[in-house]
């Protein structure tokens, strides 16, 4: 071991040198251990301060909710074509329900029905709706309003055309449940277009929103006219699938709710689809970002 004196007229210490080849390796490996959780501690305070500023950033930043997007949007183009869109699921299900009162009478002739037999047509889709309405309401809640609102469609068509095949009584029974089971479902259209329009006229846009339904069973009324005497009942019950099929093959450029967006945490795509409707109602968006829904959960016992 060398040593070497160091003398000044103030400090009198003495430095104990080792030549680096004498070092140990376990005070390297501390050397390493210090220089490393130095440097660790450095970054660590960084990316804090970092995220201060981050947060006040965002703090500085204006927010604005999907409501109060909407309304500085406004009534337009956008607002006409959903309703327009949505209200052709409302004519469907107009038409699967009051098509119940055309048939049944039809019904009980060909296939030599009593009477409860003849009501029971109709009861067993108001069965179908009363199962559905809880279902199709938490299936929307997961999976978003437009999916909910396709896939009961989807199902409806479905079931309704093979309503129209049926060949037996048992078996005409259980396609119009399983339709009923799907026609409450296009109760989310009402709910879709709330979310869309403006707060001083959704009131307004949803009576109109009732209108398609009585358009719808007077259309049936109008298709029994023309296909019961000369098609047949079987004609139609397929073709009052047609607003049905419209819809589905119109529901591409249906977009999803904002505010469903918003309380799934997908903001990118809530503000892609304020976008749309400011850019088609020919107006611009809120400056800003948009502000996360809190949802309040109260608990009761």
């Amino acid at each position: 071991m060398a040593w070497k004196a160091f003398h000044n007229d103030e400090i009198d210490v003495d430095i104990n040198y080792k030549p680096l080849n004498q070092i140990e390796e376990e005070e390297i490996i501390e050397l390493h251990q210090l220089h490393d959780d130095s440097t660790a501690e450095m970054f660590d305070r960084q990316s804090d301060d970092n995220d201060v500023k981050s947060k006040l950033l965002e703090d500085s930043q204006e927010t604005f909710t999907v409501d109060e997007a909407i309304n500085h949007i406004g009534f337009g183009p956008f607002q006409i074509l959903i309703m327009a869109l949505i209200g052709m699921c409302s004519m469907a299900d107009a038409m699967e329900v009051m098509m119940l009162s055309i048939i049944a009478p039809e019904l009980r002739c060909i296939w030599k029905l009593p009477r409860w037999q003849e009501a029971l047509i109709t009861t067993v889709v108001f069965v179908g709706q009363f199962f559905g309405a809880a279902i199709w309401g938490k299936f929307c809640d997961k999976f978003g309003r437009k999916t909910g609102l396709v896939a009961c469609s989807v199902w409806l068509l479905y079931y309704g055309f093979l309503s129209s095949i049926s060949p037996t009584y048992v078996w005409f029974l259980c396609m119009r449940m399983l339709a009923g089971f799907g026609v409450v479902g296009g109760n989310q259209g009402n709910t879709l277009v709330s979310e869309f329009v403006p707060s001083k006229v959704r009131g307004k846009c949803l009576a109109v929103m009732g209108s398609f339904f009585a358009i719808g069973s007077i259309g049936i009324a109008l298709l029994a006219l023309v296909t019961m005497s000369t098609l047949g009942w079987r004609w139609m019950l397929a073709l009052s699938g047609i607003p049905l099929a419209g819809f589905i093959c119109l529901s591409w450029w249906l977009p999803e709710s904002a505010r469903f967006c918003m309380l799934c945490g997908n903001e990118a795509e809530a503000y892609k689809t304020l976008q749309k409707v400011a850019r088609m109602n020919k107006k611009s968006l809120l400056p800003g970002r948009l502000k996360k829904i809190v949802v309040a959960v109260s608990m009761s016992f």
